[in-house]
């Protein structure tokens, strides 16, 4: 029976019986937290061997999500080796280099408090799916070592726990500090895990594994068959929309006030239906209304205006209506959850560039991929 006991605030030993793969070390959490063993650092370690005391190693590991320490290929055989004729399988870890200051980022800058909002998770899911786009950010480099995955489907999209278990996440302040477990417990009251049997679980893994491939990553197998999963949210969440605020509704009034019109309507023909474009355009209950229920990133690219600009991106998007206003010929019912979208300027402008041929979302997303 596998097991892992501490020895003193600095190491630990444990047994690898009946594993079959060797990839990865499980610390002893006290001695995690002690030595501060931090997901996506490097840390030296010495192993020794119960049994075998002419073996040793020493070396430079990376430590993944979930605090686990990675062996390359040259020591899992190693371990092999010295394990072959061994049932017992006992490995003693000591941690050489308690604390490592130049791998571990320690600022202020780093957001610990957990999340007590369903508005703060869609946030910070809107916030990953921006920081995969840039192939630098840290959110990318360690998509693989998540395991632990929420996906939203009124925006059909993906983020770890440890990404939006947290208040207010950016690209900018992530630096994977905390543990998944703590985040994990908490989403667990917005979310629920599916069972890896159901034709759900199935087709997200489908869906899931084709947005990994766009983003040219693999995922981690503890997803799939570990202690990872795949989680959707609660029914009373499934449809929550974002809160609507008076400040929100200030916010993008005054917004209006200062935004020339997106078109000129001087073409468009008739009185009646000028009237109709500025009343869509120009209504600010109808753009509040959109804007909180679809965010402040852009659709199409995932640019969100406050993680560039800072405050004064703060709560702006454009809103773009998907059946052009122009085609109105009367006043009609417009659904601000179907019939409209957000976009960051750049890419409104780009659907619009052509009058009378007016780009979809997802050819404009086409083009993006192509470029």
């Amino acid at each position: 029976m596998a097991f892992t006991k501490k020895l003193s605030m600095t190491s630990w030993k444990q047994s690898l019986e009946g594993r079959k793969q060797l990839g990865s070390l499980s610390p002893n959490r006290e001695v995690a937290e002690f030595c501060r063993l931090e997901d996506g650092t490097k840390r030296k370690f010495q192993f020794t061997f119960e049994g075998h005391p002419e073996y040793e190693i020493k070396d430079e590991f990376q430590i993944t999500s979930g605090r686990e320490i990675s062996l390359r290929k040259i020591h899992q055989d190693k371990l092999k080796s010295i394990f072959k004729n061994d049932k017992n399988k006992i490995i003693v870890v000591n941690v050489v280099n308690v604390v490592n200051v130049v791998d571990v980022n320690y600022s202020n800058d780093t957001n610990t408090e957990i999340i007590n909002t369903w508005d703060h998770i869609v946030d910070n899911c809107f916030q990953f799916n921006y920081a995969v786009k840039n192939y630098n950010s840290l959110p990318y480099k360690r998509f693989s070592q998540f395991y632990h995955w929420y996906f939203f489907p009124q925006y059909k999209l993906f983020a770890p726990s440890k990404f939006i278990g947290y208040k207010n996440t950016t690209a900018d302040n992530y630096k994977g500090s905390g543990t998944g477990s703590e985040t994990t417990k908490t989403l667990n009251k917005y979310f629920y895990k599916l069972d890896r049997e159901s034709e759900e679980y199935i087709e997200l893994k489908k869906i899931f594994e084709s947005y990994s491939a766009t983003l040219d990553k693999k995922l981690n197998i503890k997803t799939f068959q570990g202690s990872g999963g795949i989680y959707l949210p609660k029914k009373k969440y499934l449809s929550k929309e974002k809160t609507y605020t008076n400040s929100l509704f200030n916010i993008v009034s005054s917004d209006l006030e200062s935004q020339i019109d997106e078109e000129s309507i001087n073409s468009l023909e008739g009185r009646k239906k000028e009237r109709l474009v500025r009343f869509y355009e120009r209504n600010p209950k109808i753009r509040t209304r959109a804007i909180s229920y679809h965010g402040f990133t852009c659709k199409v690219c995932n640019f969100n205006f406050k993680n560039v600009y800072g405050e004064m991106g703060e709560n702006f998007i454009e809103v773009h209506h998907l059946i052009p206003i122009s085609n109105f010929e009367e006043e009609r019912q417009v659904n601000y959850k179907t019939d409209m979208t957000v976009l960051c300027s750049n890419c409104h402008r780009m659907i619009h560039r052509k009058r009378n041929n007016h780009l979809s979302i997802d050819e404009l997303k086409k083009v993006l991929r192509e470029c």
